[in-house]
Formats: C-alpha cells, sequence, structure tokens
C-alpha cells in the first residue's frame, strides 16, 4: 500500500510539473525587417509580426551580453540579408525568460525563408 502511494505521489508532481506554464519552449517567430539598428553590444531588430506585440517595443534583441559576438555578429549579417532581399526573418526568443513587456531576446538561432 505504500508502494502504491508513493507511486501515486510521484507521477502527480511529475504531471504537475510538465503541464506547468513555465515548461513554454523557446519558440520561432518569423517578419520581414523593418528596421536594424545597433545597440549596446549588439543590435535590435524590429520585425513586421504581431507576435512580438508584447515584447519591450516590439524589438528583438542581440547582444553580446547574452550571446557569443561571432553569434552576433552572423545574426547581423542575416538580418541586413534578410531585410536587403525582402525575406522574412526567423527568430528564436522563449518569452518565459523575458516576461511580457520585457526585452525579448533571441537565443542565437536565426533563419531566412
Amino acid at each position: 500500500m505504500i508502494r502504491a502511494t508513493t507511486v501515486s505521489v510521484c507521477l502527480i508532481a511529475l504531471l504537475s510539473f510538465w503541464s506547468s506554464p513555465s515548461m513554454a519552449t523557446p519558440q520561432w517567430y518569423y517578419g520581414n525587417v523593418e528596421r536594424i539598428y545597433m545597440f549596446n553590444g549588439g543590435f535590435v531588430v524590429k520585425m513586421t509580426t504581431t507576435a512580438l506585440s508584447d515584447c519591450q517595443w516590439e524589438y528583438v534583441y542581440f547582444r553580446e551580453l547574452t550571446l557569443p559576438e561571432k553569434t552576433v555578429d552572423r545574426a547581423y549579417s542575416m538580418a541586413l540579408s534578410a531585410q536587403a532581399s525582402g525575406k522574412q526573418l526567423g527568430v528564436v526568443i522563449d518569452k518565459t525568460i523575458n516576461g511580457p513587456g520585457g526585452m525579448c531576446e533571441c537565443n542565437g538561432n536565426v533563419d531566412i525563408q
């Protein structure tokens, strides 16, 4: 009986952990690049998507404070390429880390479509 109770308690704890909102994963967000500007050891991108409306100023931030310098440089090159070609830029942001109204910082994953 004790073993069954222990297993039940463990399963309930495990299921509640899996269903918690903090388990959200980073997601891809796509849009055309409207604006790029240098910012605090990195750069900022403004994209044409409403998916970033809960981000501070609706920007995506790429900073050397949180990313390696080479990653920021490559992401900058890709953002410029996407803007120049008129293609959509994709970025990965974990909004659970940045929070509503926070700085939506890219985790370094960037794509052009």
